[in-house]
């Protein structure tokens, strides 16, 4: 039997919010989960569907102007942590560089800060261009570090 969509929603929702809880101490996929230097990123993408099917006084469809609508809008979440202790970085600026492996303009954006639950991840809405795989590459700074920290990702948009 098929679940109602809000049921749907709320349980993507929910599966969501844990990976922008991870933790260093779960399992770690290459796929979204990268370290360089002393800094540790997890990388989730979930249809930006999934957060507009929110209540409306919940705070997540308020987040970056409000979900996009249409095929390929997607909601970026950064978890990052310091390497190796584990503490969550929560005064980064994250900037993403979007490439599509077939050509296609790279997209820019800079994440925000999102507090939800009581923990701070990164994040925005991005529209992929097509079915593609895709480079998201990160450029992390922090305060009073002149060091900027660069982490890829390898990201498959082709069943999406």
């Amino acid at each position: 039997m098929k679940r109602p969509v809000h049921q749907r929603l709320r349980f993507l929702a929910r599966l969501a919010l844990l990976v922008s809880l991870a933790s260093p101490l779960h399992a770690q996929d290459s796929s979204t989960y990268q370290v360089a230097g002393a800094v540790a990123a997890y990388l989730g993408v979930m249809p930006a569907g999934i957060v507009g099917g929110h209540p409306p006084k919940h705070p997540e469809p308020r987040m970056h102007g409000g979900p996009p609508s249409g095929v390929h809008a997607d909601h970026i979440v950064i978890a990052l942590f310091e390497e190796p202790t584990g503490k969550r970085i929560e005064d980064a600026t994250v900037e993403v560089t979007i490439s599509g492996v077939g050509g296609i303009e790279a997209t820019r954006l800079t994440l925000e800060a999102m507090p939800i639950a009581g923990v701070v991840t990164y994040g925005g809405y991005v529209r992929f261009p097509g079915r593609d795989s895709y480079t998201i590459d990160l450029a992390i700074t922090r305060p009073g570090n002149a060091t900027v920290t660069r982490i890829s990702f390898a990201y498959d948009h082709t069943s999406g």
